[in-house]
């Protein structure tokens, strides 16, 4: 019987974008794709996102200390959406360091 499902292998990937001329940076969201397993157990990979629920933690670590202390930037939950469809902006970074987003 053919199904379709989420890969939990995969996690939401953070696609973050400078603005220079605002001064902030854009974090876009994708979610997982989704699989459809097919009646001879042949798994085929869907060219699209998958909808996501939960509560989420978005963190964000910079250079200077060496990537060791994580900041708390935003908090969102997500119910049966697509991750693509939620953006964060960070405004509060600096000129000249360099950062890392978590979820």
């Amino acid at each position: 019987m053919a199904g379709e499902s989420i890969d939990m292998e995969k996690a939401i990937s953070l696609l973050p974008e400078l603005n220079y001329d605002e001064g902030y940076i854009q974090i876009n969201m994708r979610g997982p794709r989704r699989y459809r397993l097919d009646s001879d157990n042949a798994i085929t990979i869907l060219n699209q996102e998958d909808y996501c629920s939960g509560q989420f933690l978005l963190s964000r670590g910079c250079f200077r200390d060496d990537y060791m202390v994580w900041e708390d930037i935003a908090r969102f939950n997500l119910n049966n959406e697509l991750p693509s469809n939620h953006i964060e902006r960070d405004f509060t970074i600096e000129q000249g360091v360099t950062y890392k987003y978590r979820l």
